[in-house]
């Protein structure tokens, strides 16, 4: 009976010490977000899953650096366009991450807030006449530049619209309350489902500075697009001993696009091309000579230059 006890005593503690060096391993990091999911537990799945980051470094790699290497811009178009392209991703970030949470708490609910989208007018400056001035001027400036990236922003909706089959098209394209389904919609068209998960190809973890661990985990999928595996590569990483694994980013999102046929870069390429047309050294002539205008017109220009004994010129409107 000892002999049996004994044996059995071992067992437990064999079996416990495995299931503890289990929990410390990157693939429990994603049972747990499995089951904080499915038990809709977003507070739980926050812990295994870095969802802000995970939706930056994808729209980073979706929008931001292929638009950075769009052909054929000028120096104007470039600046402009980066600008616009930056407000589209901030606009996608905070509906994903907002769907994400939504659709992992249960919460059926999409109400989006856009206000940040607007910049609130610039207070009265107070001071000096030429503080006054330089401060006016500056928020022409500022204005100028934003109206001009809201415009290509819309441009840029209306581009996606019209070209609804590419990522962006149907990222951007959709109404804003209607991103995230888009987004799980192009998961499924990708065959990225559950379902057609076949198993894990990787797991390595390297070692950095401050006991910092990185892990890439392959997940196959059999995607009925293509036919064939695709390897999702998921980046977790991990800080000191007893720290916990938590998912950061899709590692190879370049290469799975193209592992699932699709020619993403191209597609920005045009997006960014078509949204930036007729933008260049006359357009921004002429908002030049319209802030100039405006400026003049300015209670603190006239106050500055007033106390100069000079008058300002008459800016006409061009025909």
């Amino acid at each position: 009976m000892r002999l049996i006890l004994t044996i059995f005593i071992a067992l437990v503690l064999l079996a416990a010490g495995g299931y503890f060096v289990w929990t410390t391993t990157p693939l429990y990091a994603f049972q747990e977000a499995t089951q904080a999911a499915t038990n809709h537990d977003l507070a739980k799945f926050k812990e295994r899953v870095d969802v802000d980051g995970l939706v930056e470094h994808l729209l980073v790699d979706l929008l931001i650096d292929p638009a950075k290497s769009t052909p054929g811009l000028s120096g104007t178009q470039r600046d402009v366009g980066m600008g616009a392209i930056v407000l589209a991703k901030e606009t996608l970030q905070m509906q994903l991450v907002r769907g994400i949470e939504h659709g992992i708490s249960g919460d059926p609910r999409a109400g989006i807030n856009t206000s940040f989208l607007f910049i609130p007018p610039a207070q009265a400056a107070t001071g000096s006449a030429l503080s006054d001035l330089i401060q006016a001027g500056a928020r022409e400036v500022a204005s100028e530049a934003d109206k001009l990236k809201r415009d290509v922003f819309q441009r840029m909706q209306l581009y996606a619209q019209r070209h609804r089959n590419t990522i962006a098209g149907r990222l951007l394209g959709c109404p804003p309350n209607e991103r995230a389904f888009a987004a799980r919609q192009l998961l499924q068209d990708e065959g990225l489902l559950p379902e057609n998960f076949r198993g894990i190809s990787q797991c390595n973890i390297t070692n950095g500075d401050n006991d910092l661990q990185t892990c890439i985990v392959g997940l196959e999928f059999l995607s009925p697009k293509v036919s064939r595996n695709v390897t999702v590569e998921v980046e977790l990483s991990k800080s000191g001993m007893f720290g916990t694994w938590r998912i950061l980013r899709l590692a190879n999102m370049r290469d799975l696009l193209a592992q699932l046929g699709e020619h993403y870069q191209q597609d920005i390429h045009a997006l960014m091309i078509a949204s930036l047309a007729g933008i260049g050294s006359d357009a921004m002539q002429e908002d030049v000579r319209g802030m100039a205008k405006r400026l003049s017109e300015t209670e603190a220009a006239h106050r500055f230059l007033n106390g100069l004994k000079i008058k300002l010129p008459v800016i006409p409107d061009e025909h």
